[in-house]
């Protein structure tokens, strides 16, 4: 069994390539919470919260245990009264704990759980200085990326949480890797992301910091110039405020043609 959660919501088994997922919406967001804490304790209050908020029905218990029992009947997910996986297997196990249930998956069969390792990998090795490791670590991470964080699931407070911190994750593995193609003197392969981006996000900072540096590496510093320019009135005009310290001491770097600039 394997689920996909970065990007529609993919439930695949016995290595087929057909998507199972479940249709019901209510299925969907348990199922999806459970493979989210993969080998944890999800309590029932989490559940019946992110089922039905501050107003759950007389029924919540009931109908929750419905929902579960689908979900084991469905991908044969067994019903032991412990977590853990059924002795001698490694099958996956939905099991019923006190408080709340225990899905036992593999975290290599959940992409949202391969996907955090790699990052905090890709960041050590990026700050002992390991930047061609990083680089691969990090685009190894990003494959795993299909859209948002379970785009097509309706989300209740718990998921959404979940979808916005792994979409935060997701923002700051892209500029990690942005920062590593700098590292490894990319510029140039660089430029046309970065144009579109800074367009789509014209106050988003580290993406202005990437594209003036790109610019003034392929001697381009007048454009590297104005980029900051422009971005010091959009700033100004949307939030009243000057630009961060950091794209201020670059656009002065670059105004004095600062050699540092030009290299990692």
């Amino acid at each position: 069994m394997r689920v996909n959660l970065l990007g529609p919501f993919e439930v695949h088994t016995g290595g087929s390539c057909v998507n199972a997922a479940p249709a019901a919406q209510k299925v969907r967001q348990t199922l999806a919470l459970l493979a989210l804490n993969a080998n944890r304790v999800v309590r029932s209050e989490q559940l019946m919260e992110e089922l039905w908020g501050d107003h759950p029905p007389v029924s919540a218990h009931t109908a929750l245990q419905t929902y579960v029992y689908q979900i084991r009947k469905r991908f044969e997910l067994g019903n032991p009264r412990s977590g853990g996986h059924a002795r001698g297997t490694a099958r996956p196990v939905l099991s019923t704990v006190d408080g709340g249930y225990h899905l036992a998956l593999p975290a290599e069969h959940v992409d949202a759980l391969r996907f955090e390792p790699l990052i905090a990998r890709a960041r050590r090795e990026f700050r002992a200085g390991d930047v061609p490791r990083a680089r691969d670590a990090v685009a190894a991470a990003l494959t795993l990326w299909r859209d948002a964080a379970l785009v097509d699931v309706r989300k209740g407070a718990v998921l959404e949480a979940e979808a916005l911190r792994l979409d935060e994750l997701h923002t700051s593995a892209d500029n990690l890797r942005i920062e590593a193609d700098l590292h490894l003197g990319r510029h140039h392969e660089l430029l046309g992301e970065l144009t579109s981006r800074a367009a789509l996000e014209p106050t988003d900072e580290g993406v202005l910091r990437h594209l003036m540096t790109a610019l003034y590496r392929t001697d381009r510093r007048s454009d590297a110039l104005r980029v900051y320019q422009r971005a010091r009135r959009r700033i100004a005009e949307e939030f009243g405020l000057d630009p961060s310290p950091e794209l201020q001491a670059l656009h002065t770097a670059i105004l004095q043609s600062d050699e540092s600039v030009l290299r990692p």
